[in-house]
């Protein structure tokens, strides 16, 4: 891996976290880090720093895909989780992205599980989707 790779990890790792921080917080995803994640990938895009030859599809599948299941679930799953997920679909392309959704709603789910056994949470607790998602993405960064 080279060093411009690993930067851009680093700067996409951040933002994550920062994201995922403020989602446990406040439960929301604002909006100007979704815009400061994108003008990143505007910029890394660019500069043809990255493959972008599958972004599009990455956007709008994993963004779609995410909505749908956020109706489906009657809004379970709120617009920012969406968000993020259709911007991450940029830097990861298709079929990362949906890699990525899978190891977040997988950990999710595994923790979830975990905590509701150790009675540390009930069926109906709010549990912040963004961390899970954030987690998955950097996961796939790791592997890309």
């Amino acid at each position: 891996m080279d060093y411009t790779s690993l930067l851009i990890k680093a700067i996409i790792s951040s933002i994550l976290i920062a994201i995922s921080v403020i989602d446990i917080k406040t439960k929301k995803i604002p909006n100007f880090l979704i815009l400061i994640f994108m003008l990143v990938w505007i910029v890394i895009a660019s500069l043809k720093l990255i493959d972008t030859s599958t972004s599009v599809y990455g956007f709008a599948v994993g963004g779609l895909l995410l909505y749908i299941t956020a109706l489906a679930t009657n809004d379970d799953i709120g617009g920012g989780d969406v968000k993020l997920v259709a911007v991450s679909g940029l830097y990861l392309g298709f079929p990362g992205i949906m890699y990525a959704t899978l190891y977040g709603f997988g950990l999710a789910a595994l923790i979830s599980l975990v905590l509701i056994k150790l009675k540390k949470l009930n069926k109906k607790d709010y549990i912040p989707l963004g961390p899970f998602i954030s987690l998955g993405i950097i996961i796939q960064l790791i592997l890309k």
